[in-house]
Formats: C-alpha cells, sequence, structure tokens
C-alpha cells in the first residue's frame, strides 16, 4: 500500500572520508498495520569512482535492502560499506533512493554525501 516519508533521508558522517561504513537514516510510515519494503539506494552517475560495497566485497552502484515499515513512524537505519575518493579535495555525492512497497508502487528521496580526501 502506501507508504510515507516523515523524515527525510540523511548520512552520517556528512562530511566524511573512505572507505568507511555510512549509516542512511530515514523515518518511514505505512497505511497497512506492517509491510515490506525494499529500498535501492545508487550513487548519483556523475561520482567519480564512488561506489557502494555489495556482500561480495565488489564495489557497486546500487545496493538493495529489506525493511519492514509500520503505520507508526518506522525510524531506519541502513549501515553500506562505501569506498572511492573525491575527484578533488572533496566531492559532493547525490545518493538517491527508491522505495518500493509491497503493491509495488514507488517513491524515491534522495541526500548529499560529503566525501572528503
Amino acid at each position: 500500500m502506501a507508504i510515507e516519508i516523515t523524515v527525510q533521508l540523511a548520512a552520517s558522517p556528512n562530511p566524511t572520508t573512505l572507505p568507511r561504513r555510512v549509516r542512511f537514516m530515514q523515518t518511514l510510515r505505512s497505511d497497512l498495520a506492517s509491510e515490506r519494503v525494499v529500498m535501492r539506494y545508487v550513487v548519483d552517475g556523475e561520482a567519480t569512482g564512488i561506489r557502494f560495497v555489495d556482500a561480495d566485497g565488489q564495489p557497486v552502484t546500487t545496493i538493495d535492502r529489506v525493511e519492514t515499515v509500520a503505520s507508526t513512524p518506522t525510524a531506519l537505519e541502513d549501515r553500506i560499506k562505501m569506498v572511492g575518493s573525491p575527484a578533488g579535495s572533496f566531492e559532493d555525492v547525490q545518493i538517491t533512493q527508491l522505495i518500493t512497497d509491497s503493491d509495488g508502487e514507488k517513491i524515491s528521496d534522495d541526500t548529499i554525501l560529503v566525501v572528503q580526501r
């Protein structure tokens, strides 16, 4: 059913240096008592060499997490390892998130992660 973003996506620490496990935090609410959602995180294609690390240790531009969201505001936190270095002394990297609910409806959110050398 419908998912509502009650607190926008944020990253911590921000700014950061890499490699590091970055926390992505957000609060969601469902119009159902409980439902599973798929959260796809995407590193902006303009980012020069900044990547997530998948379960096999490979650098990737997208990574999925599955969460359960309740009808009351549900605080979520995904810790995702990231690697790479900015093109200059720092780089603003857009992280886009696509949330797919149990009916296949999609909503998106994003945050900027400042990566320092």
